[in-house]
């Protein structure tokens, strides 16, 4: 059980970097827009990641063999 959290941590950890590397990202592509239209852009960059690190990770998850049956 302990590596399944330890899977999730790691998932949430890079999730939230891409994150903020895709809100960095707009703000260096638009600079002009005002911090109303860079909200609306920010918080759909969130909701995308939260959907999809998720979804990654239980991919993952099965894709990669349990670490119990290989020891």
């Amino acid at each position: 059980a302990e590596h399944v959290l330890t899977r999730g941590l790691l998932a949430l950890g890079v999730s939230l970097q891409i994150h903020l590397v895709a809100v960095f990202v707009v703000f260096l592509r638009h600079p002009y827009l005002d911090p109303y239209e860079l909200f609306l852009r920010v918080a759909g960059v969130a909701l995308y990641t939260a959907v999809v690190a998720p979804v990654a990770l239980v991919a993952l998850s099965r894709a990669l063999p349990p670490r119990e049956k290989r020891s």
